[in-house]
C-alpha cells in the first residue's frame, strides 16, 4: 500500500494506527513524498523492531505481518529478546499485532 500525508508530515496518534488483521496477513507500506511524511511509532498494535518509529518518505517501506501471540506465562514470546506483551505492556494472554519484519529507509 502507497501512503502519504495529507498536506505535510504527518505522525500517526490513533490507536489502533493500523487496523487488526488476520493472522497471517502480510502488509507493506511506502512513502510517497519526502515532504508528506508518514510516522509510525512502537504501540501495543503495532510491533516495530527494537521499538525503533519509523518516517516514511519517498521510496521506505516498512512491511509487517498479522501475528496472535499467547503470552500467558509473561515469557520472551518476539524476537526481540524481551516479553513485550507480558511485562512492558502488562497484558500476558493472547494479544495480537501487526509484527515489524522488515524496513527500508532510501538513502541518497
Amino acid at each position: 500500500m502507497f501512503i502519504v500525508g495529507n498536506g505535510g508530515p504527518i505522525d500517526i496518534s490513533a490507536s489502533p494506527q493500523i487496523v487488526a488483521g488476520t493472522d497471517g496477513d502480510i502488509l507493506t507500506l511506502t512513502g510517497t513524498s519526502d515532504t508528506n511524511t508518514v510516522k509510525l511509532e512502537d504501540t501495543a498494535a503495532v510491533a516495530m523492531k527494537y521499538g525503533y518509529p519509523i518516517t516514511l518518505g519517498d521510496g521506505d517501506s516498512i512491511t509487517f505481518v498479522y501475528n496472535t501471540f499467547d503470552d500467558s506465562d509473561g515469557g520472551v514470546i518476539d524476537g526481540w529478546g524481551n516479553s513485550k506483551w507480558g511485562s512492558d505492556y502488562g497484558y500476558g494472554g493472547t494479544t495480537a499485532a501487526w509484527v515489524e519484519t522488515s524496513r527500508t529507509k532510501e538513502v541518497f
